[in-house]
């Protein structure tokens, strides 16, 4: 449907839903990279012991 909208609306929109879909800068803040890559980790099977 945003084909048949002028661009400078489909760009308007866009950015609003942008802001509207954001976290708040307290919400950033709260942010835990440690916890986010062991949780990212244990989504994928684990490895069985290589034999060397």
């Amino acid at each position: 449907m945003s084909y048949h909208l002028p661009n400078q609306l489909v760009e308007t929109l866009t950015t609003w839903g942008g802001w509207m879909s954001a976290s708040s800068p307290k919400a950033v803040d709260n942010v835990r990279s440690e916890i986010i890559s062991r949780w990212v980790v244990k989504q994928y099977p684990q490895r069985p012991p290589q034999e060397t």
